[in-house]
């Protein structure tokens, strides 16, 4: 997600929290933030922040409508 993009998003109130993801992979944050995956979670880094933890009250559906980058839902 681009920083406009996310910035846009918090501005909007679409999303309400963000926690970029780094070298230890989406799985290793969401452990640090003690959230348990509903569905399997790739295994490896997401690199320097090429990726963001979001928390919404939109369905997923309209988050892939309102931005570009690719929405993966890993908590239900």
């Amino acid at each position: 997600m681009s920083l406009s993009e996310l910035h846009q998003a918090l501005k909007s109130g679409a999303v309400s929290y963000v926690h970029p993801c780094g070298s230890g992979g989406i799985a290793k944050e969401l452990e640090r933030l003690g959230i348990v995956a509903s569905v399997e979670v790739p295994d490896g880094s997401s690199g320097p922040s090429t990726c963001v933890l979001v928390r919404s009250s939109l369905e997923e559906v309209e988050l892939r409508k309102k931005f570009t980058a690719p929405v993966c839902n890993y908590y239900s």
